[in-house]
């Protein structure tokens, strides 16, 4: 797999649409995008379409992914050639360890690894794993909001 980095500017889908198209970017290859554009493109998902954005999320036929933490600057894209998409049963594991869910113990909030509270596409997302597959899926922590309750 090659990668490349290019310069990302106004996340839209109508944007995207257009980078997909500009750069030539197969179905084979992947765009990984930071947190922050990614949430972007959620939201205009859900003003567009009036439902939240789908997982993968697959556009012009390219998984668009969100980068692991501060791993692609913002205005920034990842190109990966020959990253093949996940299988949507694939993607909906039953396994706690396929995402974890973290939730302080004080407050109830969701929380991300680093004990931050969830917001955006990650909270809708947690959100929808936990009503698939209940409160099962937490692992109990203390987030930043109450460490120091502890």
């Amino acid at each position: 797999m090659d990668s490349k980095r290019v310069k990302f500017e106004f996340p839209s889908l109508d944007y995207l649409k257009k980078f997909i198209l500009r750069l030539g970017i197969s179905e084979q290859d992947s765009i990984t995008l930071n947190d922050r554009a990614f949430d972007e493109l959620a939201l205009d998902f859900r003003a567009t379409f009036l439902g939240p954005i789908p997982t993968p999320f697959i556009f012009e036929g390219v998984w668009i992914k969100m980068a692991p933490y501060g791993t692609v600057a913002h205005n920034q894209a990842l190109i990966i050639s020959d990253d093949p998409r996940p299988k949507p049963d694939a993607y909906h594991s039953d396994s706690i360890e396929f995402e974890k869910i973290y939730r302080c113990g004080y407050c109830g909030i969701l929380l991300d690894e680093f004990g931050n509270g969830l917001t955006g596409n990650v909270y809708e997302m947690a959100m929808t794993r936990i009503k698939r597959f209940g409160e099962t899926v937490f692992v109990p922590s203390v987030g930043k909001c109450c460490e120091r309750r502890s």
